[in-house]
Order: structure tokens, then C-alpha cells, then sequence
């Protein structure tokens, strides 16, 4: 990803983040894992 896509996907990730209940609004890291759902079949 570009540097542009990936500050798009941090501001959407911190945003739901902060908005579910029993996340510590101090939250310090978050790790997304994505997976471009590609296989070999």
C-alpha cells in the first residue's frame, strides 16, 4: 500500500476503534491484518 492508502486505513481503523465499547480510549497500537483473499485454486 501507499503511503496515502495507509493514513486512509489508520484514520478508519482508529475511528471504529474508539468507537467499540471496552476499548481503552488510550489505546496505544492496533495490528490489521489484511488478506487480499487470493489462493491458488
Amino acid at each position: 500500500m501507499n503511503h496515502f492508502t495507509q493514513e486512509i486505513m489508520e484514520k478508519v481503523v482508529s475511528g471504529v476503534a474508539e468507537s467499540l465499547r471496552g476499548v481503552d480510549p488510550e489505546w496505544k497500537k492496533m495490528v490489521v491484518e489484511m488478506d487480499r483473499g487470493l489462493s491458488a485454486d
